[in-house]
């Protein structure tokens, strides 16, 4: 006897910054008697969509509904309900989520178990955010929020990452991140050659206004940082700063950490 799939979907569809294709079903009805419920988040089963609510009793009413309308939808109801697994970001939830559980399933004697797994904790708004992260020691990382603005992209190397949106194309962070990788000379050298690499491979959908350059080194503020704002080709103007001023970076580190030993600037006041 086949398997009755409800609700099948391919999750490019529902997490499309995941870049993953998987096929999927919220509910499978196993040899006419067995239902198995894929795990729900605060989704509309309809359309994807997280709900516009960090209130964790909301939420978990709307995972609770979700739970019922599969159920429902299998030919099952409440009173066939064996187990919940309840997972929790924040143990001070704990209340409030099982107080709508509870609400939800009267007279339903089920067994449940719940877990804290704080590595599943969003801040708010994540859907809109794109956050890189790179660190001393290990890969680096990226998150790409599904309602990011236009055409998202990220690309991840060994030791550097890149990502953008209002792309004119999703193949621009590779560009770049290709640039990167087989640039050689100082770090700032090889992010201006990664800016270059983005612009001349598309840039933005519109006019690309501004540019900056950020490098960060053991001193507790930055090394370089530069921008362009406003500009009609402000990559060039943060290369040409990078040129003028890398040269001379070290200098400026010294004269700040012992300017009695730093050299003079050269100009009007400090021959």
């Amino acid at each position: 006897m086949a398997h009755r799939r409800i609700r099948p979907f391919n999750t490019r569809d529902t997490y499309p910054e995941q870049r993953l294709g998987n096929d999927l079903a919220h509910a499978v009805v196993a040899r006419g008697a067995t239902v198995f419920l894929r795990g729900q988040c605060p989704q509309d089963l309809d359309t994807g969509r997280d709900i516009a609510s960090h209130d964790p009793a909301e939420q978990a009413r709307k995972v609770m509904e979700n739970i019922l309308q599969l159920l429902e939808e299998a030919g099952a109801d409440p009173s066939h309900l064996c187990k919940l697994v309840i997972y929790l970001t924040d143990v001070r939830h704990r209340e409030a989520v099982y107080r709508v559980v509870g609400e939800m399933l009267p007279g339903v004697h089920y067994v449940s178990t719940g877990l804290v797994v704080a590595a599943l904790r969003e801040g708010p708004h994540m859907a809109f955010r794109q956050v890189m992260a790179l660190g001393r020691d290990g890969p680096p990382a990226i998150h790409t929020g599904a309602r990011g603005l236009g055409v998202t992209a990220e690309a991840l190397g060994e030791h550097a990452a890149a990502a953008g949106n209002l792309l004119a194309h999703a193949g621009l962070p590779g560009a770049m991140l290709r640039a990167f990788e087989g640039t050689e000379g100082a770090l700032g050298d090889r992010l201006v050659a990664a800016l270059v690499a983005g612009l001349a491979a598309g840039g933005e959908a519109g006019p690309v206004r501004s540019a900056g350059l950020l490098v960060v080194r053991d001193q507790p503020w930055p090394f370089a940082d530069l921008r362009m704002d406003w500009s009609d080709d402000p990559v060039a103007g943060v290369a040409a700063a990078r040129a003028a001023y890398g040269p001379q970076a070290e200098d400026y580190v010294r004269r700040a950490l012992d300017p009695a030993s730093a050299p003079s600037f050269g100009v009007p006041g400090d021959p």
